[in-house]
């Protein structure tokens, strides 16, 4: 396991490359422990409980937004911090919800002190992207694929937004 790591790593072409994991369970914590010996540096997605247990394996956390309030989500941030990570947020970013795509992507990062976000999803498609019938849930897109090149949408033109008002803000 550890020579296809190093394998992946070299191929990657650049030097400490990150490597993401979607799900957090052994197999990434192990995948993980492997990385770090060998000076890489990995990304993964935890929910506020993840947070907690991630025992400073991932240097860049990224802790799925919760609804379960600001003191949590808070506090998965600095458990995350105390765990050698620069924590990220991300929250599903697709759905039609233009004002809170906004808000997350600019106020909401500065008040809240994290190092970043991660918008989720850019592309998610099944089959055909304008057919909404053709897949088991609605294809889930920050901007449409076409042949011309990405079709923006208004949670797309919200995050821009949001990045502006971070500008802003923060200068």
């Amino acid at each position: 396991l550890a020579g296809r790591w190093k394998k992946r790593a070299a191929e990657a072409g650049a030097s400490g490359p990150l490597f993401g994991f979607t799900n957090w369970g052994e197999s990434s914590k192990q995948a993980c422990r492997l990385l770090a010996r060998s000076g890489h540096r990995t990304l993964a997605f935890l929910n506020w409980k993840e947070a907690e247990s991630h025992d400073g394996l991932v240097q860049v956390p990224v802790i799925e937004h919760s609804r379960r309030g600001r003191g949590v989500f808070l506090e998965a941030r600095d458990l995350c911090r105390e765990q050698n990570g620069s924590p990220l947020y991300t929250w599903p970013a697709w759905a039609e919800n233009p004002k809170l795509n906004r808000l997350l992507a600019g106020f909401y990062l500065w008040t809240a002190r994290f190092d970043g976000f991660v918008a989720r999803t850019y592309q998610m498609v099944e089959g055909d992207a304008f057919d909404f019938t053709d897949g088991k849930a609605r294809d889930r897109c920050l901007a449409w694929p076409s042949e011309d090149g990405p079709i923006p949408t208004l949670q797309w033109e919200a995050l821009r937004e949001g990045i502006m008002d971070y500008c802003y803000v923060h200068t």
